[in-house]
């Protein structure tokens, strides 16, 4: 499948003219649950030639769009942001994009840049972006596993990643790992909700229903405490625009201009 992935990132780069510089695997297959039906998930980012850019109207304007989206088939999803899209968002903390630059299964990584965006992680990255985005999202997916009368197992998986990535920001200050196996296995949990955990993420229906009940009840009271605290936070960052400006100016010309 990585060959098939990669030989559509190739056509996508003739179709749009544009270098794609980092892709990656994302969602379940590098969060650690994924099943043998689970969608790839592939995600990019790219930069246009030079005088896309040098525009009376910026990219993300009007027809100039910043993302690429394309579905070839029922089990591939392809989506990439635009290199200034990317860096704007990493200014900013953004989660999704820190765990597409951190996931395992990289398909493309070119001109060191995914690497230069690394290094300035640790002071970019905002505990309390990190804190507010990962309970909003599992507080989201336990209305969506509520709903269902059966209370499936599968459906609360989605609830114990994020909750246990925002326990770990809260615990380590940190941008947590992908693998919800490697958050179960560090982050402090009472033995109890750890044993449960360790159930959803088996997908261990049985006799569960009794034990995800408690589990929703102590998810409820985390989301609210975490969310309480979370507000309290009053963080200071510095301006890291010239950085990330040198990074995008410096791939332009490892991508473009040194091979005109």
């Amino acid at each position: 499948m990585k060959n098939e992935i990669v030989r559509y990132l190739n056509k996508i780069e003739a179709e749009y003219h544009v270098k794609i510089i980092y892709a990656c695997e994302s969602g379940s297959r590098v969060w650690g649950y994924s099943t043998e039906s689970s969608d790839y998930d592939v995600r990019f980012v790219y930069v246009h030639h030079p005088d896309y850019y040098l525009s009376i109207d910026p990219v993300g304007v009007g027809a100039k769009r910043d993302v690429i989206e394309q579905t070839p088939a029922n089990e591939l999803d392809f989506a990439g942001w635009d290199l200034t899209k990317a860096l704007k968002m990493f200014r900013k903390s953004n989660p999704s994009f820190l765990e597409w630059l951190y996931s395992e299964d990289v398909y493309i990584e070119r001109y060191d840049t995914a690497k230069a965006i690394r290094k300035l992680t640790g002071v970019i990255f905002s505990p309390q972006t990190g804190l507010f985005h990962y309970v909003n999202m599992a507080e989201g997916n336990m209305k969506g596993a509520e709903r269902g009368s059966d209370f499936q197992v599968k459906r609360w998986i989605n609830v114990l990643r994020p909750l246990l990535a925002a326990k770990w920001i809260e615990e380590k200050c940190s941008f947590p790992p992908l693998n919800v196996q490697s958050l179960l296995d560090e982050v402090n949990l009472e033995d109890n909700m750890n044993k449960i955990g360790r159930k959803i993420l088996a997908r261990e229906q049985g006799e569960v229903k009794e034990q995800l009940l408690l589990f929703r009840d102590y998810a409820k009271q985390e989301i609210s405490r975490i969310l309480t605290e979370a507000k309290k936070s009053s963080e200071k960052h510095g301006d890291y625009t010239d950085e990330l400006n040198a990074i995008f100016r410096k791939t332009l010309k490892k991508a473009w201009l040194q091979q005109e």
